[in-house]
């Protein structure tokens, strides 16, 4: 299954250059894919396995992937070894433009997560039992029944001390 996988990449040669034609990479594919599957055979174990499946499963959908050519070429060039192929999480074998999109994700995230935080409103209702200074942050959860008061978590900025209310 790797084998028809790889040949993707010597079709897309062909179409993006007719003339093209090295032989030696369809014996490259085929010794490629044979070395794949017997690196994962000897890091997962029987082919029956759940995790054998589930890193097969992995690997030929990264490789047969039409929008990561650059995968099937490093692996035909040898830029790629087998047993490093293997060896690769998603994130490493995903395409540029999947990276990319998912760099965006993490920032948006991360500014999501950073603005939530920013809900905490500054105040000087509060003592820090630490430092005694009154410059704190706070902000309101309603941790249990509706009918009980809500918590009130307060951190002081000065020395960065947490405590609740």
């Amino acid at each position: 299954m790797f084998y028809q996988a790889l040949l993707l990449a010597i079709e897309e040669k062909k179409v993006a250059d007719p003339e093209l034609h090295e032989p030696f990479e369809i014996d490259n594919a085929v010794e490629a894919s044979i070395k794949i599957e017997k690196c994962l055979f000897e890091q997962h174990g029987n082919p029956s396995n759940d995790a054998y499946k589930k890193a097969f499963r992995s690997k030929y959908l990264n490789l047969k992937d039409k929008a990561n050519p650059g995968l099937r070429g490093q692996i035909l060039s040898g830029d790629i070894s087998p047993s490093d192929f293997i060896k690769m999480s998603p994130s490493e074998m995903a395409s540029e433009e999947r990276r990319k999109e998912d760099d965006r994700i993490n920032k948006e995230n991360l500014l999501k997560a950073r603005a939530a935080k920013d809900n905490e409103s500054e105040t000087d209702m509060f003592q820090c039992s630490r430092c005694k200074q009154r410059k704190c942050k706070y902000f309101q959860l309603q941790t249990r029944s509706a009918d009980e008061p809500m918590t009130t978590y307060v951190t002081c900025i000065h020395c960065g001390h947490r405590w609740r209310m």
